[in-house]
């Protein structure tokens, strides 16, 4: 169960880390801001022109989304990957207490038949 437990707990941390890089993404387009007076209030702004401001921020916009999707699949992943292991351990549990049982019917059936 330790092992499994890991691996659900890593599928969880990178569903966070996703959710952490959607937020990252689309700040870049909702919080731009290029004044033509002062760069002290620029955000997100690299280059004299508003097009090439967005092409540059959609870009990395798009490199966070990219990353956010991997991670949803590794997450997911992760988390199927936890249960398998789960399902095999405790399949392997119920497996080894029947054989005991049936061993144990067997002893006692041998002793009882003397």
């Amino acid at each position: 169960m330790k092992h499994a437990y890991w691996y659900i707990v890593v599928g969880g941390l990178c569903y966070l880390v996703s959710l952490i890089l959607i937020f990252k993404g689309s700040d870049r387009l909702t919080k731009y801001q290029m004044s033509e007076y002062s760069s002290e209030d620029d955000r997100y702004a690299y280059v004299g022109g508003d097009a090439y401001n967005y092409i540059i921020n959609t870009n990395v916009m798009n490199s966070y989304f990219t990353i956010s999707a991997s991670l949803l699949v590794a997450g997911t992943l992760f988390i199927v990957a936890g249960l398998i292991v789960n399902a095999i351990r405790v399949g392997k549990l119920d497996v080894m207490d029947e054989k005991k049982i049936i061993e144990q019917e067997q002893e006692n059936s041998i002793l009882t038949d003397y």
